[in-house]
């Protein structure tokens, strides 16, 4: 199902019949970066200080009782952090991820701050760690990730006209 366009409410609502309709058919919902604005320059206009989302999503994946991965915007020290959190069936958090590399060709990293963490725990019987769309262009942060995830989610707002580089560098991450 597509994103509507920068409108959270619209998106949540979305997102609540998808998990309804997963209910007790899933073990991880996955959705994308950015998941119910979508990827928007206008970041700042979406951020949040409240964890709205965050905490929306606590109470619909209860219901839903599946884990489920989504990306916001957390607005820190004047600017915002792209998160990639997965909660468990319960509502906890596993685990949260800020974004650690702004797309700089277009000049995200002024309205956006990069993380400086890498993000991973145990789900079930693996281990899931997780990147963020451009940080996947950095080899590096997928050999430290590697070392404890036995699978790592990137959540990305990739261009179709790039598809071919998107799946190249997810195979070579993978090598």
């Amino acid at each position: 199902t597509k994103t509507i366009w920068e409108n959270r409410e619209a998106n949540l609502e979305k997102a609540e019949m998808l998990l309804e309709c997963c209910k007790g058919k899933s073990d991880l919902l996955l959705f994308p970066e950015m998941s119910f604005t979508g990827f928007s320059t206008e970041v700042m206009k979406h951020g949040e200080e409240q964890e709205e989302t965050l905490q929306a999503m606590k109470e619909l994946v209860k219901k839903a009782d599946t884990a489920v991965g989504f990306g916001w915007a957390k607005k820190v020290n004047g600017k915002c952090r792209n998160h990639y959190t997965i909660l468990q069936p319960d509502g906890t958090e596993l685990l949260d991820f800020a974004k650690i590399h702004p797309f700089t060709f277009s000049q995200e990293e002024q309205y956006v701050e990069g993380g400086d963490s890498l993000a991973y725990a145990p789900y079930k019987e693996f281990t899931v760690g997780t990147a963020i769309c451009y940080d996947l262009r950095f080899p590096e942060l997928f050999s430290a990730l590697s070392k404890k995830a036995d699978f790592i989610v990137v959540p990305a707002n990739w261009p179709a006209s790039r598809g071919d580089q998107w799946s190249c560098l997810l195979k070579a991450r993978s090598v």
